[in-house]
């Protein structure tokens, strides 16, 4: 893509315009680049030269070139110098409105870059289209802006931007339109001060012509004279043909009782015109500046032809405006159908998205139901094992439970025998306390497996219930340490209810020491 760029205006550089020697130069710099932002940069500076030089056709090509290269990595720095370098165009080709608007854009780029020195630039060129399309006080709000964020050093940047001398020389000619001559006098005496001071060759011109049409305006024709003869010799030695031509035609209006000296003037400008590339506007100006004079001289052979020049400039002119508004249209649509691909574009991306989102929850919906199936499933092989194990240790205990109630029963009738001696009783009370205690450890095994007993509230009932049972069997009584705390004491009092609780000093006693008969125990309240 790079090398085709560099090809295309190398044949065009070489197949079909004529250029000068400093167009010559910039292009062959342009052609050498060896990135698409170099040749953007250098478009830019092309664009720039040609409107200097007033080859607005040429500085137009270079202007929509550089469109299309920013399209492909778009900043809005650069995107602010095509906006501020087109309103400049638009203004010479006298396509007001359209520079207005480019204006306006460049003012929004340079509120999002928070740059002043491009918000004085943008508010510039938006004043100058509006002196032209005559909305003086939005020209002048316009201006004011300009000089407001004008910044106090302005560094060096890819297009030249504007001067203060030329904000304070269009003030100027803004306060000379509304007719309050002394303010623009001061506006432009700070203009011309400014032009002189930086060199700007343009700005000592324009304040020197300013001057001569305020002294014009107040009858001061001697002033007037001088400003515009020396405005035309600064211009003719700066080389801005333009401006020495528009001259002439002021001056002429300063010798009206001098047909001589109106003729040489008008003659002179038509060999700058001759002789020179003049812009179609500053022409234009001149035939009509011109034209009033020879009416007000009654010069009828020269109305005649400056009739039919001033037709002949403003056919020329309107050809040019509908060529430019054609190729503005053609951009205008060619922008509109890429704004429309890419909404396009977006909705299709954002309808991909919004698709993708509902296949991602659909998934992930099917994936936490099978997720929960899976456990369901898994929860209900557990719960039927479990009652499987329960069914199985409920025959097992009702089985060994009636197993070990015989086996009481028989050791009691035994006990009770006649015929049974000490001795045999003294076994006998074994095994009917070995059988208890299987009974208890086999109904606490039961009592385990059940899940409706996972709760602490059952297994202290359960512990209650438990030492009840042992404390039945053996005429115990609990021995508590003094140190015990009084809530301590009452939960003992609840857990043995049927047992004495005291309080003294002696040390912990193991629970368990004696199995039959009395047995002394002492607990200890933190266990």
């Amino acid at each position: 893509m790079k090398k085709r760029f560099v090809f295309l205006f190398a044949m065009w550089s070489a197949c079909g315009y004529a250029q000068d020697a400093g167009a010559q130069k910039r292009i062959a710099v342009f052609n050498s680049c060896p990135t698409v932002e170099c040749q953007l940069s250098e478009a830019i500076r092309i664009a720039e030269y040609y409107v200097e030089t007033d080859h607005m056709d040429k500085a137009q090509e270079w202007l929509n070139y550089s469109k299309k290269l920013n399209q492909f990595q778009p900043k809005d720095s650069i995107s602010f110098f095509i906006n501020s370098l087109q309103s400049e165009a638009f203004y010479y080709m006298e396509l007001y409105q359209f520079g207005l608007h480019e204006a306006e854009k460049g003012i929004e780029r340079a509120k999002i870059l928070k740059d002043s020195a491009y918000l004085s630039d943008a508010y510039f060129f938006k004043g100058i289209n509006e002196i032209e399309m005559n909305q003086i006080g939005a020209a002048q709000q316009s201006l004011w802006k300009a000089q407001k964020y004008y910044p106090l050093r302005v560094k060096k940047h890819l297009r030249t931007l504007i001067a203060k001398a030329y904000i304070y020389n269009n003030i100027g000619q803004v306060k000379l339109r509304v007719k309050q001559l002394d303010s623009a006098i001061d506006y432009n005496t700070k203009a011309y001060g400014l032009a002189r001071q930086h060199q700007n060759l343009r700005g000592i011109v324009n304040g020197e012509q300013t001057f001569g049409l305020i002294y014009a305006e107040k009858k001061n024709q001697d002033s007037a004279r001088f400003y515009l003869s020396k405005s035309i010799t600064s211009a003719e030695q700066y080389a801005l043909q333009d401006v020495a031509t528009l001259n002439c035609a002021y001056l002429m209006q300063t010798h009206l009782e001098n047909p001589e000296k109106v003729n040489e003037l008008y003659q002179k400008g038509l060999g700058i015109i001759a002789h020179h590339e003049v812009n179609n506007s500053y022409e234009r100006y001149f035939y009509s500046i011109a034209l009033e004079v020879f009416r007000k001289l009654g010069d009828q052979k020269q109305i005649m032809a400056l009739q039919q020049k001033v037709i002949d400039v403003n056919k020329d002119t309107s050809n040019r405006a509908n060529y430019y508004i054609q190729n503005i249209t053609e951009q205008y649509m060619q922008n509109e159908n890429k704004l429309l691909v890419s909404r396009i574009n977006e909705l299709d991306q954002q309808r991909n998205i919004a698709i993708l989102q509902l296949v991602a929850a659909v998934c992930g919906f099917l994936v936490l139901l099978f997720v929960a199936l899976f456990f369901r499933r898994k929860n209900k092989l557990q719960q039927s094992l479990l009652d499987q194990k329960n069914e199985i240790s409920k025959d097992l205990h009702d089985d060994i439970g009636s197993e070990l109630s015989s086996i009481l029963i028989n050791a009691n009738l035994l006990l009770h025998h006649s015929d049974t001696n000490e001795n045999q009783k003294t076994l006998i009370a074994k095994i009917s306390d070995t059988s208890t205690e299987i009974s208890q450890r086999l109904n606490a095994f039961i009592w385990s497996l059940s899940t409706e007993n996972n709760s602490i509230r059952s297994f202290s009932e359960y512990i209650k219930h438990y030492a009840s049972q042992l404390l039945e069997r053996h005429a115990n009584h609990i021995r508590i340490h003094r140190q015990c705390c009084l809530g301590r004491r009452q939960t003992a009092q609840r857990l043995f209810p049927q047992e004495p609780v005291f309080c003294d000093q002696g040390s912990a006693q193991q629970l368990g020491q004696a199995r039959f008969g009395q047995a002394n125990r002492s607990v200890d309240c933190r266990q």
